[in-house]
């Protein structure tokens, strides 16, 4: 079950609608945003292994990414995320705090499920 979000929340979220948005382009922006990450070298990969294998901390680490299966991409969590919410009939909105709260160090972003004019819930993307 989800947690209750408070009435605030959602009224602080309506503020920062920009543009109702499909579903298939929100996932195609997730996918190029995905594929624009830069990956560590294999040499930090190895020290960071290194140091855990020394702490005995690797164990805890190797032990997660069992548990937790393999990685997904973005898209497949917003897709879940409007399913498991039975979301697919309501309107997907893009949200963004805008540049001032960006440049403070608070900004935040995502996507947001409007219902009859009103937010019902969101997925935030990105925050600093």
């Amino acid at each position: 079950m989800t947690p209750e979000i408070p009435d605030a929340r959602l009224k602080e979220v309506t503020r920062w609608l920009r543009r109702q948005i499909s579903l298939d382009d929100a996932c195609a922006r997730l996918t190029f945003d995905d594929q624009n990450v830069v990956h560590r070298k294999w040499y930090w990969t190895l020290f960071e292994w290194t140091l855990l294998v020394c702490t005995g901390i690797a164990l805890v680490c190797l032990y997660r990414r069992i548990r937790d299966g393999r990685v997904r991409a973005s898209e497949e969590y917003l897709r879940e995320w409007i399913e498991s919410g039975g979301y697919s009939a309501d309107a997907l909105w893009e949200y963004d705090t805008g540049g001032d709260s960006w440049e403070n160090l608070c900004g935040e972003c995502g996507y947001a499920i409007v219902r009859d004019g009103k937010v019902i819930d969101f997925w935030m993307y990105e925050m600093n």
